[in-house]
Order: structure tokens, then sequence, then C-alpha cells
């Protein structure tokens, strides 16, 4: 008789591995409101705060994703060897660095710095923490529970904090007189809570698994 694979109900998830779940879920904020903001807010920022022709700003955008593309498997490259946590420590540290010259840049409201700016954004931000992210987050849980606990940390926060950040990102700015000032404070507190996050993950706190992410 063929043994039926054993279902993982959430709920056992939850209560065994309660502490990868959150601390996987924290390190994905910062890099997933960047990405929303990068391929998502940005186009409609610089068509109507900066004046920027709609057919200029989809031009950048599209140039600044090619550039993505381009690097993402480099940096996934790069992740396998060096270890998935660590590049995606750093991937999350340069969208930090970044966000406020990134703004400084588009800013400028000369297309071709905005240009520079959302490829940088795109070339190195998002490609490296898109590279890295998945073998990061597969190594945050042992087998049984691997799928479960990334199906939820990745929708939980695709839910939350990516979904949410767009609307987020026009309120502050609205907020902020059309500039991006909180907007980058809000990006910078997010991407504070990802690496304390990430680096909590070397601590036994959350067990023996999340250490495997750095190689």
């Amino acid at each position: 008789m063929q043994k039926r694979a054993a279902a993982i109900p959430l709920g056992e998830v939850l209560r065994e591995q309660p502490k990868a779940l959150l601390c996987g879920f924290l390190a994905m904020a910062g890099a997933n409101a960047a990405t929303y903001t990068l391929n998502t807010f940005a186009l409609s920022y610089m068509v109507n705060n900066l004046a920027f022709p709609q057919s200029d700003a989809l031009n950048v955008l599209i140039l600044a994703s090619i550039a993505g593309i381009v690097c993402t498997p480099i940096m996934g490259a790069i992740s396998d060897r060096f270890g998935h946590a660590k590049v995606y420590a750093l991937g999350t540290l340069f969208i930090l660095l970044y966000a406020a010259p990134m703004f400084w840049l588009m800013d400028s409201k000369n297309i071709a710095l905005a240009a520079l700016a959302m490829t940088i954004g795109y070339g190195l931000g998002f490609s490296t923490v898109a590279g890295s992210q998945g073998a990061f987050l597969t190594g945050l849980f042992p087998t049984r529970y691997r799928f479960t606990g990334i199906a939820f940390v990745r929708e939980m926060n695709g839910a939350t904090i990516a979904g949410m950040t767009p609307f987020i990102a026009t309120w502050l700015t609205q907020q902020a007189g059309g500039r991006s000032t909180y907007l980058v404070a809000y990006l910078i507190a997010l991407c504070i809570i990802s690496i304390l996050a990430i680096l909590a993950l070397r601590n036994p706190w959350c067990g023996p698994h999340g250490r495997n992410a750095f190689g």
C-alpha cells in the first residue's frame, strides 16, 4: 500500500518554526518595499511629481528593468559562492545607503540622471536581493517545513509590506509636500529592520537552520 505524504498545515509551521518565520518576514521588508517603490511607485513619481513625459518615464523604467534582468543571475551566482544571507544582507544595506542618493538624482528633474538613478537601483539593489532571496529563504527552514514556510513568508510580506508600499509611498510623498523625504526615511527604517533580522539568524535563538543561509 502506497504511503501518503504527510500534509504540513500552516498551524504546524507556526508552532514549530515561529522564529524563522518572523526573521524571514522581517528580512524581506526592506527589499520588498524598495522593489515596489522602483517598479510601481517610481513611474507615477516621475510623471506626477517631476513632470516627466510619460513616455520618457516608461523608457527610464524599461532601461532600469533590463539592468535588473542582466544583473540578477550574476548576483545569484555570487551569492552561491559567498553565502546567500551575506549577499542578501549586503543588497539590503546597499538599498539603505542608496535610497537618499537615488531620489536626489531623480529630484534633479534631469531625465539622464533619473535614468542613472533607476538603473543603479535595479542593477545593484534589486538584482542583489532578487538573486539571493530564493536560496536565502530556503536555508531558513528544514525540508519538512520548507515549502509552507517560504510560501507564508513571501505571501504575507507581499500582502502587508510590498503590496501596501505604493500607497504608503504616495501618502508619505503627499505629507512631505511632494518631496521624497519621508519615503526615503521609510525605506531606510525597513532596511534597518531587515538587516537586524538577517543578523539575528546567526543567533542560536533562531535555531540552526537560519545559519545555513550564511554558507
